[in-house]
Order: structure tokens, then C-alpha cells, then sequence
């Protein structure tokens, strides 16, 4: 029981990181999620081979974008982005007194 201690001490810390990291390659929270969860389960059968007083970030880091090569990216949702797009820039991205509407086809977002 005392392993699993010391390697979830060490983990916790990496974890959020973790999650972005896998985030940011994958574009999906339960995919990422799940990569994390199964980084760890590997950490943990490999923890014997982890260096004490090595950093533990890049070694699971390591492990968490392995795993996320392993799995399929979602696909961007080009109309949430330019949902976002509208939102943020308002007058910026072409829209006349809230129509919502461009000003002209040449302004539309892409």
C-alpha cells in the first residue's frame, strides 16, 4: 500500500496537466479523460522502472502523449468556431446592426 502512496503523491500534481496535454491532442474531454486514465494505469505497472528523485511531469507527460497517438483526434467543429468567432468580434467579423448577417460575402467567416 505504501507504493501507491508515494506514486499518487507524485502524480496528483501532473495530473491537470496531464489532462491538457491530452486535450490538446485528442479535442475531446471523455477521449482525454480516458487517455489519462489508462496513462496512469500504465505509470503505475511501470513505476518500478521510475527513477527516484527523477521529475515525474515528463515522464508521464511522455506516457500521456504516447497514449493519444494511440487514438483517433476528433474533428474541429468548424461552426462552433464561427459561433465564436461572431461572439467575440461582433462588428469585427462583418456583422451589420445584429442581423447577424455579413456585410458582404467577401466578410462571411470561413
Amino acid at each position: 500500500m505504501g507504493q501507491q502512496r508515494v506514486f499518487m503523491a507524485l502524480l496528483e500534481p501532473v495530473l491537470p496537466g496531464a489532462f491538457r496535454l491530452a486535450f490538446g491532442m485528442l479535442r475531446s474531454e471523455a477521449d482525454a479523460e480516458d487517455a489519462v486514465q489508462e496513462s496512469v494505469l500504465s505509470a503505475w505497472r511501470h513505476f518500478k522502472r521510475f527513477r527516484p528523485g527523477s521529475d515525474v511531469r515528463p515522464w508521464l507527460l511522455k506516457i500521456v502523449a504516447n497514449q493519444c497517438r494511440g487514438q483517433p483526434a476528433q474533428p474541429l467543429e468548424r461552426g462552433g468556431q464561427v459561433a465564436f468567432c461572431r461572439d467575440r468580434c461582433g462588428a469585427h467579423c462583418g456583422r451589420r446592426g445584429g442581423s447577424g448577417s455579413p456585410a458582404s460575402p467577401r466578410q462571411a467567416p470561413l
